[in-house]
């Protein structure tokens, strides 16, 4: 009797860049959750015209990701996702110098963007 295989990725690697932004996407879930028990978020820097109008996993608004580099689909520092934003820029992470590697070998290099290097946050794309 023949068993059927299925496979469901194209090769390991595509298996381990989808298990490392499950990774990202889960450890910041869990970062959002404790910051937002343990003190609520504040804009002093930014008018109320500024501030994102989004809100995150938790039905709270979205905090302030990064101005250094400026990051956000809308490069207005928020990890937030307009209609527009068809790769659904939602996951805040602190990039690697190893990640930034990963991610040029797959065609989206990242460092040509003024003072990205690891450890600066950036807003990812979901769908890479």
């Amino acid at each position: 009797m023949h068993r059927q295989s299925y496979h469901f990725f194209q090769d390991a690697n595509q298996l381990m860049c989808i298990i490392a932004y499950l990774t990202l996407f889960l450890s910041f879930v869990t970062l959002g959750f404790t910051t937002q028990q343990q003190k609520p978020l504040h804009h002093h820097h930014n008018s109320a015209a500024t501030m994102s109008k989004s809100l995150n996993v938790f039905k709270q608004p979205l905090a302030l990701h990064s101005t250094q580099p400026m990051t956000g689909f809308l490069r207005n520092g928020y990890c937030e996702v307009p209609a527009s934003d068809y790769g659904n820029h939602a996951v805040a992470a602190e990039v690697t110098e190893e990640f930034l590697d990963f991610s040029a070998k797959q065609g989206n290099d990242l460092r040509p963007i003024p003072g990205m290097k690891g450890g600066c946050k950036w807003c990812l794309c979901v769908t890479r």
